[in-house]
């Protein structure tokens, strides 16, 4: 894995950066999800930790899904940063590795609501209750 690839303009997106709850459509969509699981907007607004990534991107507890590239250019990472991506790794596995430690760099911080959000513009529920379950499992531990 080459998780030495970065991307310069990462500074100026933290700068612009709205949080996706501000979003009154997910906000709603959200709201039952997260008080079923006894869980709050603030449980999914905590920051994706490094020693976190091999967990979240294992099989049996995928957060991401397949399309790990629509992800970055959500994220406004630059195609050719997701190219080097997809050519530097071999596995699915290891190219989410690889832009999770891209999206987790000091100038830059995802949260657990980024990815939720994703999945949701996506209309990807399944998604969306799978990082429910994991961030519920994360509180008992």
């Amino acid at each position: 894995m080459a998780h030495g690839i970065t991307q310069e303009p990462a500074q100026d997106r933290k700068q612009t950066r709205k949080p996706s709850i501000a979003d009154p459509e997910f906000s709603g969509a959200l709201k039952p999800l997260l008080l079923a699981r006894r869980l709050t907007e603030s449980d999914l607004q905590v920051n994706v930790k490094k020693e976190e990534i091999k967990k979240i991107t294992c099989p049996d507890n995928d957060l991401i899904g397949r399309d790990w590239y629509s992800f970055g250019l959500q994220k406004e990472i630059d195609l050719d940063t997701l190219n080097q991506i997809k050519e530097d790794n071999s596995t699915l596995r290891d190219r989410k590795s690889d832009l999770l430690h891209l999206l987790i760099e000091p100038k830059y911080q995802i949260r657990y609501e980024d990815i939720v959000y994703f999945h949701f513009k996506n209309d990807q529920s399944q998604f969306i209750k799978r990082v429910l379950d994991y961030l519920v499992d994360q509180r008992r531990t």
